[in-house]
C-alpha cells in the first residue's frame, strides 16, 4: 500500500515538474512575442510623432522665413522712411509675431528624435533578452528532454541587429 501510494505521487511530482517546463517555455515564447510586439509599437509612434513634428517645424519654418522676409523688405523700404515710421512699422510686425519659436520647436523635435531612438533601442535589447532567455531554457535539461515528449514544438527566434533600420526618417528637411 505504500509503495502504491509513493508511485501515484511520484507520478504527480513527474506530471507537475513536465507540466511546469511546459508553461515555463510557453511564458518565455510569449515574452518574446511581446517584446517583438513592442518594438512594432516603437516603429509605428516614430513613423507618427516624427513625421508630424518634421511637418509642424517645416511649417513654421516657411511662415518665420516669410515672417523674416516680411521684416527684411519693410526694413529695406524704411530706409526712405523717417525713423518714427520705421520703428512703428516694426513695432507693429513685432506685436502681430511677438516671438519667433522655430529654434525651440527644433529644440523640441531632436529632443523627441533621441527619446524614440533611445525608446527604440530599449526594445530591441528587451526583445534579444527574452530571446537568449526562451533559447537558454528550451536547451536546457530537463525541458530539452520533456518539450518533445509534451508536444511542444521549440520555435526559433531571430535576434535584431542595432544598425539603423531601412525605413529610418532621412532627409526631412528636403523641400
Amino acid at each position: 500500500m505504500i509503495a502504491i501510494i509513493c508511485i501515484v505521487i511520484l507520478v504527480i511530482i513527474i506530471v507537475f515538474l513536465a507540466q511546469s517546463v511546459g508553461n515555463r517555455a510557453i511564458a518565455l515564447e510569449e515574452a518574446v512575442k511581446t517584446a517583438s510586439s513592442d518594438i512594432t509599437v516603437q516603429r509605428k509612434r516614430r513613423i507618427d510623432l516624427i513625421y508630424n513634428l518634421v511637418d509642424c517645424v517645416k511649417q513654421y519654418d516657411a511662415h518665420e522665413a516669410q515672417l523674416l522676409s516680411e521684416i527684411a523688405g519693410k526694413m529695406s523700404r524704411g530706409m526712405s522712411y523717417g525713423e518714427t515710421e520705421l520703428k512703428s512699422v516694426l513695432n507693429a510686425t513685432a506685436f502681430s509675431h511677438p516671438e519667433l519659436k522655430s529654434n525651440m520647436l527644433y529644440s523640441n523635435l531632436m529632443n523627441e528624435l533621441s527619446v524614440t531612438e533611445n525608446l527604440m533601442a530599449r526594445y530591441r535589447e528587451n526583445y534579444n533578452g527574452a530571446v537568449n532567455d526562451y533559447e537558454r531554457y528550451v536547451k536546457q535539461f530537463p525541458a530539452r528532454e520533456l518539450l518533445p515528449v509534451l508536444g511542444y514544438t521549440v520555435r526559433s527566434f531571430e535576434r535584431l541587429d542595432f544598425d539603423a533600420p531601412d525605413d529610418a526618417p532621412k532627409n526631412l528637411f528636403d523641400r
